[in-house]
């Protein structure tokens, strides 16, 4: 794998990791921040950018596959 599909694929799995643990945080203590005042807002914007770590890590895969 080149340098940069290499760096890519770290970069698209730290976000899946941190996307989790931000996610998990807010199941597991449901605090109210006042930054955040509407957590479930703000849980569902964390989901997204999970989400799109996820296809991009997707694609990624794809792209490294040999072309049929």
């Amino acid at each position: 794998m080149n340098k940069i599909k290499e760096a890519l694929e770290l970069k698209y799995k730290y976000e899946i990791k941190k996307y989790k643990v931000d996610i998990n945080n807010y199941f597991t203590s449901s605090v109210g921040v006042a930054d955040h005042p509407s957590i479930v807002d703000t849980v569902d914007g964390l989901i997204e950018q999970l989400a799109a770590a996820e296809e991009k890590l997707a694609t990624l895969e794809i792209l490294d596959e040999p072309n049929e």
